[in-house]
């Protein structure tokens, strides 16, 4: 009997022994590759908030110190006519409005997956603008952290054998119980054995590895 009770007890020290380093190794989890696809998009043509649509302009070429540049013919023909006239007053306002120093603040778009705020400083009247946007695709990985979580209730059955120490009196039994354990992971316990004793207990948990 003392040879049966000393296998039992080596063997359920290796089989604790296994479980330990079962629940205890680093777990080997594998990286996660995420993709975020591109998004491309366009305010489109706008006019801004003081005019109400897009003034018609008719364009023509001119040439200053050699270098040709592209006017609004309409605002040309009137400050010509009016310094043909001596209108000086009129071809002042006309040449003011022009060199007008103008800020503009607008909203440029704004949907599910962008806001894009515009700013403008021009020299005369802001025609119209398009803001045109790519947000690049961006890819990432990460290594999950895993993280255990206990059932809120669980419920624990067991088994034990029972064996005399040295000198004690009365034959080997078996013990059975049964558990419930919390989502903190403490047990509160019932349980008999053949020797017709009854048990009643309580186990606290302590966090050794994480």
């Amino acid at each position: 009997m003392e040879k049966i009770k000393n296998y039992i007890i080596v063997i359920m020290a290796i089989v604790l022994g296994v479980m330990i380093y079962l629940n205890t190794r680093p777990e080997e989890v594998d990286p996660v590759t995420i993709t975020i696809p591109a998004i491309v998009g366009t305010s489109g043509l706008q006019v801004p908030d003081e005019q109400d649509t897009a003034p018609i302009v008719f364009e023509t070429p001119v040439y200053v110190r050699d270098t040709k540049i592209v006017v609004d013919s309409t605002y040309k023909e009137a400050y010509e006519k009016a310094v043909k006239e001596k209108d000086s007053v009129e071809a002042r306002n006309l040449f003011l409005e022009a060199i007008e120093i103008k800020e503009y603040n607008e909203v440029a778009v704004d949907n599910d997956s962008i806001k894009v705020d515009l700013y403008a400083k021009t020299r005369g009247s802001l025609l119209a603008y398009r803001v045109d946007y790519n947000i690049k695709e961006n890819t990432f990985t990460y290594t999950p952290e895993v993280v255990h979580v206990r059932p809120r209730l669980t419920a624990l059955i067991g088994v034990e054998a029972i064996f005399p120490s040295n000198g004690a009196i009365g034959d080997p039994g078996i013990k059975i119980d049964l558990g419930f354990q919390g989502k903190k992971g403490n047990v509160i316990s019932i349980g008999t054995d053949t020797r017709k004793n009854v048990y009643i207990g309580y186990k606290k948990s302590f966090t050794l590895f994480k």
